[in-house]
């Protein structure tokens, strides 16, 4: 009984394995108009556009984005996202804009970022310590004692 069991549940995990195995690169299914059939494309990397869908004779044409564009998956959108331009307040730039990704900021030091704001990490009062220490992107002020 235990060996069936365990049988089953090796037959289980690799059919399971075998089912969610993801291809690369990504696909997405699209009807293709000239045969009257669903086809499997590939997606668009990071980077780039869908410029055509691909058809029973071509792959699928993606193209780079344009400056101030970016995509930062796989996708099927034709078109690229547009970069953020600038930081918010008390915040600087930590990797400009490229094809892939959008701008990133971070808050300035002493700052951490709550929501869209960069609020000043609290100073503990004299005589206590700092059970938490702050973290200059962390999600939280430092915790006193």
């Amino acid at each position: 009984m235990n060996k069936l069991l365990c049988c089953a549940l090796v037959f289980l995990d690799i059919s399971m394995k075998w089912t969610t195995q993801e291809t690369f690169p990504p696909k997405y299914l699209h009807y293709d108009p000239e045969t009257s059939r669903q086809l499997t494309c590939d997606k668009c990397p990071p980077g780039t556009y869908l410029k055509q869908h691909c058809t029973a004779r071509r792959k699928t044409m993606c193209a780079p984005c344009p400056d101030m564009h970016y995509t930062d998956t796989w996708h099927t959108s034709d078109e690229c996202l547009y970069c953020n331009l600038v930081c918010k307040e008390l915040q600087y730039v930590k990797q400009e804009c490229n094809r892939t990704q959008n701008l990133k900021c971070e808050c300035e030091e002493g700052r951490y970022l709550e929501v869209e704001f960069c609020l000043k990490h609290r100073s503990c009062p004299p005589g206590a310590g700092v059970l938490q220490a702050e973290s200059m992107q962390g999600p939280k002020p430092s915790t006193c004692i």
